[in-house]
């Protein structure tokens, strides 16, 4: 550079010279190196003084920085990140910002978790496990001036555990139906493969429909049975026409939790998250299956239904913009304060349900004003 400087200084000096010269004539400057460097001397910083110099140079910048020097100081170290999370991992996105690199750490939460991790086990009511009390032979003894009975305990599985004779082609599949949905073959089963004596034989055919019986023991309807441990039409407030008016999403079990510092902003990059489930469906003629084994439908897999401290909107506001970020696109959110941020599952919870949710995201540091 100072080379090609110098050269140009020497042309620019002998060009004055060259006026002087006839035309016809060879043209002789006799100058010796001394002198030529006292001229060179002389006049470059002349020179230099009225000589614009542009330079080009191509950079790409596809990233867009906030707060840099916040950056710098607090998002490397991430000492006022707060989180309570199953399972969370990082990576680092390096971009080239005039020059220099900064690197955007991308985080990742996966969770996977089941019903039994936030609500209890569900109770069903089988009848067939209880017990039913009748007073048999009741007489009037005139010698005590009283009535006299005998009292008879029996198991409600009489009432449903029938097996049916191997030549019954229409009971083919050998599944027991409860007495008052179908009392064919009951008789048979009492007499001669459960060999009851004729006392218990009369009673429990005597004594079917008495209310002493069919209240321990017969399941009124079947197809009612459900295995929803929460649902979501708990959250729906209605009004006195049964209108829903709003939703309240409050009680909502939490599956995570975080908190975005102040002067930080929160980034979605991408959520995906399943609900995979059964319908437990009984059959109209059945009420429960022997050894408690309930009938359930064809796997079911739907996306996890969640939100966001207790409140849901399809707007791209506020934290709705993580909720909803696959239709409101890239925002910030947060950096004001320190923000804490509930997730909460608002969907209908069965008591076989398996969720996942994994999040990657990015906190950006801003400053606040």
């Amino acid at each position: 550079m100072k080379v090609g400087a110098l050269g140009f200084s020497l042309i620019l000096l002998m060009v004055p010279l060259a006026g002087c010269a006839g035309s016809d004539t060879d043209v002789n400057v006799d100058i010796s190196s001394e002198e030529l460097q006292q001229m060179i001397d002389d006049n470059k910083d002349d020179f230099l003084n009225n000589t614009t110099v542009v330079v080009f140079q191509e950079y790409h910048n596809n990233t867009t920085i906030v707060n840099n020097n916040q950056y710098d100081n607090n998002y490397n170290n991430n000492t006022s990140n707060n989180y309570d999370q199953k399972d969370t991992s990082s990576s680092t996105t390096t971009n080239y910002i005039n020059g220099s690199e900064v690197g955007y750490e991308t985080y990742v939460v996966r969770l996977e978790w089941d019903a039994s991790e936030y609500l209890p086990e569900p109770e069903y009511y089988n009848p067939r496990e209880n017990n039913f009390t009748v007073l048999h032979n009741i007489s009037y003894d005139h010698n005590a001036d009283e009535f006299v009975h005998d009292s008879y305990t029996l198991p409600c599985w009489y009432y449903h555990d029938v097996v049916y004779p191997v030549s019954s082609e229409e009971y083919a599949d050998n599944t027991p139906t409860q007495y008052w949905n179908d009392s064919q073959y009951y008789y048979e089963w009492w007499s001669f493969t459960l060999s009851v004596n004729s006392t218990i034989l009369e009673i429990l055919e005597n004594y079917a429909y008495d209310v002493e019986v069919t209240s321990q023991c017969r399941y009124e309807n079947p197809t009612s049975v459900s295995n929803i441990l929460q649902g979501s039409s708990e959250y729906r407030i209605i009004d006195s026409d049964d209108s829903l008016i709003d939703v309240d999403y409050s009680t909502a079990p939490i599956f995570f939790n975080m908190t975005i510092p102040e002067g930080t902003a929160i980034n979605i990059i991408q959520i995906t998250n399943s609900h995979s489930y059964r319908y437990l469906r009984p059959s109209s003629s059945i009420t429960f299956p022997i050894s408690g084994n309930y009938n359930y439908d064809n796997l079911q897999v739907s996306p996890l239904q969640w939100t966001i401290n207790g409140e849901y909107s399809t707007e791209c506001i506020g934290f709705a913009s993580v909720v909803n970020w696959n239709y409101c696109g890239s925002q910030l959110y947060g950096g004001w304060d320190d923000i804490n941020l509930e997730f909460q599952n608002i969907g209908t919870i069965y008591d076989n349900s398996e969720f996942t949710f994994t999040m990657y995201y990015q906190l950006v540091p801003v400053t606040a004003l």
